[in-house]
């Protein structure tokens, strides 16, 4: 009986120690995995130095390199290197949190080429002083209106302004939103007393990005899943998984959409597109109206993706193919959103800007500034339309 005993103790140790090395091991890949996010764009400097890759934008998807790097290296209008590592590398600094009724927004950053000030709104040089003896106008979008892949003052709202020289603009672009998301912030800038002015919504991108999936809703966003996944969890429970596994099965995800993307399966607009058309839709008129109540007016954009229309995109190679599935929803989508734009008088197809010979696209959707210099000059001559 006594060895009996002994024999249990010794296993009951022997388990204990297991635990206690495993959950060691656990938390120590965790805070691994955590280090490589915060720091993941200077890795992949050196995986491309390591394989030998090149920055320009010549030779950038050959071996690990080219699956890995930033996509910036990609486009040859960024001539300055170093610029352009700034630019992306505070990108991978900045931080969101929890916002009641759009889901979340950027918080407080200033670095060289990103400034984001105290309500989670991107700013340029000029929207840092107020100015009341000019026009306003406020624009929304993803982070393609946001500007992902430029400096504060090459944005598609910093560039109007610039054009225009009689709007004091403000961008209210946030990245992963979608128009209903738009909404929701549209409306909160005007029950805190906003004036309208003149309204830009941008969108599409996000749209089947987000709603053609298969875990989000027709009201829902891209991290609709996440933030309910969170409600549901204990207290206790997401303390445990947030010192053991949290950043790990993020670093995964990361590298999961580096090397694979988004497999097909996670895809739903073949039978759902024309819902996600006019889900759109219905938001623009929604916001329309809500501008015009204000005594502001209001333009709908559809963006301009690289999966639709001539754009130049045989730099990006294999970069297009990454999200599995996605051009097949886009074909399905777009066209039905471009015939129910025909319709109103304040909404305008964007999906040819980018037909001309020059590159600019960074992936499927984010551009380099020349991308958002055409689109500014576009909206300039929308603004000018008398309809």
């Amino acid at each position: 009986m006594g060895s009996y005993s002994s024999g249990l103790r010794r296993l009951a140790a022997l388990v204990a120690v297991n635990v206690v090395v495993g959950a060691a091991v656990l938390a120590s890949l965790n805070l691994f995995s955590k280090i490589v996010i915060d720091h993941h764009a200077a890795l992949f400097d050196v995986i491309a130095t390591l394989s030998g890759g090149s920055k320009n934008g010549k030779d950038s998807d050959a071996g690990v390199y080219g699956s890995l790097a930033p996509n910036w290296m990609m486009n040859p209008n960024y001539t300055d290197p170093r610029r352009a590592a700034i630019i992306f590398d505070e990108f991978d600094q900045l931080d969101t949190e929890y916002r009641p009724f759009i889901g979340w927004s950027r918080m407080p950053f200033k670095g060289q080429t990103i400034t984001v000030d105290d309500s989670g709104d991107r700013i340029h040089s000029s929207t840092q002083v107020p100015r009341t003896d000019l026009r306003v106008a406020r624009f929304f979008g993803g982070s393609t209106q946001w500007g992902t892949g430029s400096g504060d003052d090459h944005t598609i709202p910093a560039l109007f302004e610039r054009m225009t020289g009689d709007y004091q603009v403000f961008n209210h672009g946030e990245t992963g939103f979608n128009s209903r998301q738009s909404v929701a912030r549209l409306v909160n800038v005007f029950n805190q007393g906003e004036r309208a002015g003149l309204v830009v919504f941008y969108d599409g991108g996000n749209e089947i990005f987000s709603l053609c999936r298969t875990e989000v809703s027709l009201n829902g966003h891209l991290r609709e899943a996440e933030i309910r996944g969170q409600l549901r969890r204990s207290r206790i429970g997401a303390a445990i998984i947030d010192v053991f596994l949290k950043h790990t099965v993020r670093l995964v995800e990361m590298v999961r959409q580096k090397l694979g993307g988004v497999s097909s399966s996670a895809w739903r607009c073949a039978s759902y597109a024309r819902q996600v058309a006019r889900t759109m839709i219905n938001n623009w008129a929604i916001a329309h109206d809500l501008s015009v109540a204000r005594g502001g007016r209001f333009i709908g954009l559809l963006q301009p993706v690289a999966y639709m229309g001539n754009a130049r995109v045989e730099h990006l190679r294999n970069n297009l193919t990454k999200f599995g599935g996605l051009r097949e929803e886009f074909e399905a989508v777009y066209p039905i959103m471009r015939k129910m734009i025909a319709d109103y008088d304040y909404m305008y197809d964007l999906t040819g800007a980018f037909d001309v010979d020059e590159i600019v696209y960074i992936d499927f959707c984010h551009v380099s500034s020349n991308g958002n210099r055409i689109i500014a000059a576009a909206i300039q001559g929308i603004a000018k339309d008398p309809r």
